[in-house]
């Protein structure tokens, strides 16, 4: 039913290409968070539940 609504598709390619993305390196800790390290003046906190998805 939802497979093949051409509505549902162009939704979620337009939602896709809304949403915000950064390029870095993924820098964990022994407390199981970790870090996105985009430059050297910006990172961001990736919380456990996140760091453990693949």
């Amino acid at each position: 039913m939802f497979q093949d609504n051409p509505l549902l598709a162009q939704l979620k390619q337009q939602l896709h290409s809304q949403t915000p993305r950064a390029e870095g390196v993924v820098k964990g800790t022994e407390k199981g968070f970790g870090f996105l390290e985009v430059d050297a003046q910006k990172s961001y906190f990736i919380p456990p539940p996140q760091i453990e998805k693949k």
